[in-house]
């Protein structure tokens, strides 16, 4: 769309051009009808003894016949605006960026079970309503005190609808060592997937002095 307009604004200025010359000659003409008519005038007053006057009348006409020029001249101009500004505005604007797509988290806890392994499990929500959720995974990292990787794990999210719900459960043998641990909600391609904790107050504040990070 820049292109035509850019092709437009050249046609235009091309045009402007040309009407100015038309315009220009025109005028250019009329001054020279108008000199040779008051030359002939002047020379039939000397030769026939008529009064001085006749010799000082010019042309009425050739100043109407410049107005219009001027007034054509204009007109063009303003056909030219109009075109130029009538073409920006049927151009399309920018495609409107869609929403983000992201997940609630409803809910999320860790616990070990009777084997030692370090059990992480949640419910989420897809957020977005008109588009599916596919291919998504929820990961899980553990840290030692020292901020160390201790493991990770990833599980794939199921396929969800707008506004449907899934759960997930991961479940890490090693536990020696763990002090927090990072989830984190991932794309098909990697990327992250951004997140909204829903899950009440009460529960976020438990959860973040049990040590555990969300991303």
């Amino acid at each position: 769309m820049e292109t035509l307009l850019l092709v437009v604004a050249v046609a235009c200025v091309l045009i402007a051009c040309v009407a100015s010359i038309v315009v220009w000659l025109q005028v250019h003409e009329a001054h020279e009808r108008s000199d040779v008519r008051v030359e002939a005038l002047r020379s039939l007053a000397l030769n026939d003894g008529a009064p001085a006057m006749f010799g000082a009348s010019a042309e009425q006409g050739a100043p109407t016949r410049r107005w219009i020029a001027v007034a054509a001249v204009a007109a063009v101009m303003l056909s030219i605006a109009g075109s130029v500004f009538a073409v920006h505005k049927t151009q399309p604007t920018t495609a409107v960026r869609a929403p983000e797509q992201t997940l609630e988290l409803l809910t999320l806890k860790e616990t070990t079970d009777r084997h030692g392994a370090f059990v992480v499990s949640g419910r989420v929500r897809n957020s977005s309503r008109t588009q599916s959720l596919q291919g998504a995974a929820a990961f899980v990292d553990l840290y030692d005190r020292s901020s160390q990787f201790i493991g990770g794990q990833k599980t794939p999210l199921e396929v969800l609808a707008p506004g449907e719900a899934s759960s997930f459960t991961m479940s890490l043998p090693k536990t020696s060592g763990v002090a927090r641990y990072r989830v984190q909600f991932r794309r098909a391609d990697g990327s992250l997937l951004p997140h909204l904790d829903r899950r009440a107050p009460s529960v976020v504040q438990t959860a973040e002095r049990t040590g555990h990070d969300l991303e």
